[in-house]
This record gives C-alpha cells, sequence and structure tokens, in this order.
C-alpha cells in the first residue's frame, strides 16, 4: 500500500515538475502561434446535418444545425456513453483517436473539439492488404491503414525533442509530446500542461483512459510501477487523480466514482479508505496548483485558480 500511494504521488510530483521548466520567454513565433490556435482551438466549423440518437430508439432523428450552434453546443448534451460503446462497449474510441471508421455526428464531433486541444480527425475509409506471415494461419494477415477525412497535424511528424521545447507555450505541442514521451511520469505530465495551457480537460481524461485503464496495469518498462507490490491500487489512485482534475475542469466524460468504487478492494479498514480518498484530493490539488500557476505566467488566464478557489 504505501509503495503505491508513493507512485500515485510521484505521479502527480512529477507533473508539477513538468510545468516548473521555463525558458527566460517563449520564442515570439511561439507566442502567436498559441495566440492562433486559441482562436482555432475556439472556432468550430462543422457540417450541418447532426444525427441525433437516443439508447432507446431504433430510429434516429436528423435535423440541421447551424454553425453557430455547433460552436455553442454544451459537451454535457451529448450521450457519451452511447459514444464509447459505438464499436466495442467500454472502449472509447473517439477519446483514445483509434485508427477505424466509426460514424459519429457533428454534434459530438463539435463537443468532442470542445474538451480537447486537437481537432477530431475521423477516419473515413480503410485500405487493407494482404501480408505474409510466418505465425499467421494460411501464411498471410491483413493489414488495414485507416484514411483521414483531413491531413494529420504539423506536430504528428516532429520529434519530441522538438516537440518538448515546443510545449513552453503551445498546447498542441505538449499534446503530441505527451503522446511521443518515453516514460509515463512524462506521458501524464505534457498532457497536464496541455490542459493547462488550452483550459480544456481532454488531454488529462485521454491520458488517464490511455494509461490506466484497467485493473491490471500494462506498463511493464516502468521500474517504479513493476517495482510496487500491488499494481491494482497504483492504476487506481493514478486514474482517480486523472479523474479528478478532468471532471473539476467540466469534462462531461470524467466519472472518479466508478474508480473509488475499487479502493474497496484494497483498503482494509475505512480509516484507511479515508486516508487513501485524502491523498488522492490531496494530489489532485497538488496537480491543479501546478496547472494554475502555469496558465497564469504563460497565458494570464486564471480559470484553473478559479476553478480551485471555488
Amino acid at each position: 500500500m504505501k509503495q503505491t500511494i508513493q507512485f500515485a504521488l510521484a505521479i502527480a510530483a512529477s507533473a508539477a515538475a513538468m510545468f516548473a521548466y521555463m525558458y527566460e520567454a517563449p520564442p515570439e513565433k511561439v507566442v502567436q502561434e498559441v495566440a492562433h490556435q486559441t482562436t482555432s482551438d475556439t472556432t468550430i466549423t462543422a457540417p450541418a446535418d447532426v444525427q441525433q440518437q437516443s439508447a432507446t430508439q431504433t430510429e434516429s432523428k436528423e435535423r440541421e444545425l447551424t454553425a453557430a450552434e455547433l460552436a455553442d453546443i454544451d459537451p454535457a448534451s451529448i450521450d457519451w456513453k452511447s459514444v464509447t460503446d459505438r464499436i466495442y462497449p467500454g472502449i472509447d474510441q473517439m477519446l483514445l483517436r483509434f485508427d477505424v471508421e466509426a460514424e459519429y455526428s457533428p454534434a459530438e464531433i463539435a463537443a468532442f473539439n470542445k474538451l480537447h486541444v486537437i481537432e477530431f480527425n475521423p477516419t473515413t475509409q480503410s485500405i487493407c492488404s494482404e501480408v505474409e506471415s510466418e505465425q499467421a494461419v494460411g501464411g498471410f494477415i491483413t493489414i488495414c491503414e485507416g484514411i483521414k477525412e483531413r491531413p494529420e497535424h504539423p506536430y504528428a511528424s516532429m520529434d519530441y525533442e522538438e516537440l518538448f521545447e515546443l510545449a513552453e507555450a503551445s498546447a498542441a505541442a505538449a499534446v503530441f509530446a505527451s503522446r511521443k514521451a518515453e516514460r509515463v511520469e512524462d506521458r501524464v505530465g505534457l498532457a497536464l500542461r496541455a490542459s493547462a495551457l488550452s483550459g480544456k480537460p481532454g488531454p488529462v481524461l485521454a491520458v488517464a483512459v490511455k494509461e490506466f485503464t484497467t485493473n491490471q496495469t500494462s506498463h511493464t518498462e516502468s521500474n517504479e510501477i513493476t517495482a510496487a507490490s500491488e499494481t491494482v491500487p497504483s492504476t487506481v489512485f493514478s486514474r482517480l487523480i486523472l479523474e479528478s482534475v478532468a471532471q473539476k475542469m467540466g469534462d462531461p466524460r470524467a466519472d472518479p466514482d466508478v474508480w473509488t468504487n475499487y479502493i474497496d478492494d484494497f483498503a482494509r479498514t475505512q480509516e484507511e479508505k479515508e486516508q487513501v480518498l485524502k491523498l488522492i484530493q490531496e494530489a489532485t490539488r497538488h496537480a491543479m496548483e501546478g496547472m494554475a500557476q502555469i496558465q497564469q505566467e504563460v497565458t494570464g488566464s486564471t480559470q484553473v485558480r478559479e476553478l480551485l478557489d471555488a
């Protein structure tokens, strides 16, 4: 238990350390880029046809929404469970940006973009081919490559070192750096930084779902994790911290209560459970304090600070 608590708190501490790295001043071109990204992130242009679905309905109803209505859409108005279960129940293909074809309505995409730094780029078709494989039955396997609606973001092809430097003031660079970082602590820290710079909770929730999805950790490359005697608690601790941050930032998909239930699986007493919950609360606040600091210093916004003081 002690080891896993230390690991979870180390995640928050590492995230705070990630916020601390600062250059004397961000390059002028980066500052200009951030201003451009802020504008593009909050302006949503989407197709007009919207398919509104209900879990209890067998027929879909369509109506046209204006660009202004899509731009003002409330992410809480979307049935996110339906989105999560659209292909494989319980696996959010949209949040994880899996390269698969799936039908998402303009309203769902607009709401997703309100929560994320990098806009959703749907896969419109798949091109498949047969490739020889000694391990496959019959000697061949099918490899499919998804074709996106739009070209990939320019940052997608940049290496980690370049992205890390740009992440000083660019939320988009922080997102891509988070995806390419080798250590889980760095992936978490950069995702928190992306959310701090943008004011959007999506990067935090995405890294939570990707890195801490099951009650069996898969991070065999991390010495800190494999050294822990209990992997389930370390996963639960880390997921709860990130889910809590995302929820406090207004992400309707975040649900810390689901993961809070796992605490009962390893807390031996009610007192111990309360201690764990208190530590998670402290780690969440610690992470958000780091976010508030970097957000105010780089962008001038006090959004996260106001959430802390509320």
